[in-house]
């Protein structure tokens, strides 16, 4: 008997599980609803499903007759489980939680609606199972809901059987079981699920768990502050103002329109955080936000200089996913599709595009992110580091270029391409005619490739030194005579008896304005401006290129806020100034631009042989942004209606 009542429980289940299945796969929201059967509030008033429940436990298959029908009905009459198996089949066909899924079957006057009889439900439930294409559901729901043990004693009417009876309790009582079972199940699950999610108009839905029940209510929280929500316990329900629906929505009062940010009481959102990513693995998408984000931009660049840090602060601030997105573009295969390197970093493999086989192209795209502790800004400035520090380490072990960038950057989403002028192109000609083949071009070659690599460096102190080591370099071959650019740069010759002089009194120098306070600092100072003198090979050349007065020359050598350009290459070159400083970083930022700058126009006045009294030409172009319509650096923000009609797989041609 036993293994007969286990059979029929393992059967029954393996008709419901499909059910609950296909129930959550549409819209979760809906299916949260369906668990916790929202529903108006009620007091000291037990959970109908327990009442059920304690009844299921209590069955007595050996009663008499009497007590046998009675079981029978006190299971079969209760709608409980009825409404939620009508809410699972609308679930299932990806229709909205009703309050009232039986309400097509009340009848009569307004004032006299009787409400529809257990028969009545069970047999729409079947009609609604069949035609979903559930014909074992509408078995069992016709072999649990027997229409005549159902209908009330009348005289002359048909009596059945006690087998008949017993038969019919054990249906019914299974069916419940089984329901209940795996109805309780998928209440438990809800105890390891994200706490929060977001919902349209900048609603907020919470999950409200325990460790007995699983999930035992909701709470919708308002971009206002408020919130409304339902709690089910087992002898009362709390119930928030709601809109019956369906669908079910939980109101908002408000008398002004609210802010354009999703919101949990006092704090935002994202500052909570949501597990997980914005984008699904190998996708690169803008950004989907529903309201005003212009506040949002302006909040994330007043955090942080850094046009890095704001990109990130603004994909929190919108997503609430405390991570770094970043793509990156390599020539080497790792061995699996995704790997973890440490505990916060993380690469997918991206599957070829356009239908090519694995190993028919050199380079890999890669997808990556990086898990954040602290959404501070000094926190996401060392995360990005981090990030570097990773994919240069992969480099370096596997002797590959590694190209990364963030996926998301509020300023300067594309480069764009450059127009250069037809009234340019002669100047261009001239200059690359005076340095075809000859030792000077070498040089300047060189020095080029320097500034070239800081344009496109991702560290601030990497793209200081390169610019600087742009002119550096110059001047040292200017100094020792392997370059000329017609300029006339004769390096003052001093003797050698003078020489030893001066450098005698430039350590003199050094040690009493540093030896007191900082004696490293001397060291380095007094080896690498007295001993070597690269910072005066480089005076020399800037002062005969620029002029003496000239104020490049002053940036480059006169100290502002402690430091010249000069002396903060050295302090770079020495680890005086390191990224584990914020005001560090905040200073070479700040100057970055002016170096970039100032070697620029020391390049060009070299290639176009200007003495100080010329002027550097100007460039003559234009530029317009190239990206399409597929290409996410295009768009910081899009519309929902956009972003489902696009391919967003990560591309090469979207690495700048």
């Amino acid at each position: 008997m036993k293994d007969t009542e286990s059979n029929r429980s393992t059967e029954t289940e393996a008709v419901l599980r499909p059910l609950f299945e296909a129930a959550a796969s549409h819209d979760d929201v809906q299916f949260i609803y369906t668990l916790i059967r929202v529903s108006g509030e009620s007091y000291n008033t037990p959970d109908p499903l327990l009442v059920l429940q304690s009844r299921l436990d209590a069955l007595d298959s050996a009663a008499n007759d009497e007590a046998l029908l009675s079981q029978y009905r006190a299971l079969a009459t209760c709608g409980a489980p009825l409404e939620l198996l009508a809410n699972l089949l609308r679930c299932a066909r990806g229709e909205p939680y009703d309050m009232f899924p039986f309400l097509h079957l009340y009848s009569g006057e307004l004032s006299h609606r009787p409400k529809p009889t257990a028969t009545e439900m069970a047999e729409d439930i079947t009609l609604a199972a069949g035609k979903d294409g559930r014909p074992e559901l509408s078995t069992l729901v016709s072999s649990a809901y027997d229409p005549e043990l159902l209908a009330a004693d009348t005289p002359g009417g048909p009596v059945r059987s006690r087998a008949d009876v017993q038969a019919a309790l054990q249906a019914c009582g299974s069916f419940l079981s089984a329901l209940f079972r795996l109805y309780s199940a998928e209440r438990l699950k809800y105890r390891e699920w994200p706490r929060f999610r977001k919902l349209a108009r900048f609603y907020v839905l919470e999950l409200l768990v325990d460790g007995e029940t699983g999930l035992y209510g909701v709470r919708v929280h308002f971009p206002n502050g408020e919130s409304e929500g339902l709690v089910r316990r087992p002898d009362s329900t709390t119930c928030g103002v709601a809109e019956t629906g369906p669908p079910v929505r939980f109101a908002m009062a408000a008398l002004t329109k609210p802010p354009d940010e999703w919101r949990v009481g006092e704090k935002l959102l994202y500052q909570i955080g949501l597990p997980g990513r914005y984008n699904e693995l190998g996708e690169w998408k803008p950004i989907s936000y529903p309201g005003d984000y212009e506040p949002i931009r302006a909040r994330a660049e007043a955090l942080s200089p850094d046009p890095d840090v704001q990109g990130a602060l603004f994909y929190i601030m919108c997503t609430s996913h405390w991570v770094v997105e970043f793509a990156l573009l390599a020539p080497m295969e790792l061995p699996s599709a995704q790997v973890t390197l440490g505990e916060r970093f993380h690469l997918y493999r991206c599957p070829p595009l356009q239908g090519l086989a694995e190993g028919t192209r050199y380079e890999r795209v890669y997808d990556g992110w990086w898990d954040l502790e602290s959404i501070e800004p000094d926190a996401i400035r060392l995360a990005i580091s981090e990030i570097g520090l990773h994919v240069n380490m992969m480099a370096l072990a596997y002797r590959v270029s590694a190209s990364w960038q963030l996926k998301y950057r509020i300023r300067d989403i594309s480069r764009g391409c450059t127009r250069p002028s037809e009234d340019g192109l002669p100047a261009l000609d001239s200059m690359l005619g005076n340095l075809s083949r000859t030792e000077d071009a070498f040089v300047l070659h060189a020095a080029i490739d320097w500034y070239n690599r800081g344009t496109s460096a991702r560290n601030v102190f990497a793209e200081f030194l390169c610019y600087y080591i742009a002119m550096e370099s110059v001047a040292i071959a200017l100094h020792e005579g392997k370059a000329d650019f017609g300029m006339g740069y004769v390096p003052a010759r001093v003797p050698r008896k003078q020489r030893d002089q001066q450098r005698d009194e430039c350590i003199a120098r050094k040690y009493e304005e540093l030896y007191t306070t900082s004696p490293t600092r001397f060291v380095e100072e007094a080896y690498s401006q007295c001993v070597v003198g690269l910072a005066q090979r480089v005076r020399g050349a800037a002062e005969h290129i620029f002029s003496h007065n000239h104020k490049h020359v002053k940036a480059l050598f006169e100290e502002r806020d402690g430091y010249s350009l000069s002396s903060m290459r050295s302090a770079i070159a020495h680890g005086r100034l390191s990224l584990r400083r914020r005001e560090h970083e905040d200073l070479v930022w700040g100057r970055v631009g002016e170096m970039s700058r100032i070697a620029r126009e020391f390049l060009m006045r070299l290639a176009l042989r200007l003495g100080p009294e010329a002027a550097v030409p100007r460039w003559p172009q234009s530029t317009f942004i190239g990206v399409g319509g597929f290409d996410p650096r295009g768009f910081l923000v899009a519309s929902q209606e956009l972003l489902p009609n696009k391919d967003w797989r990560i591309r090469p041609e979207w690495f700048l």
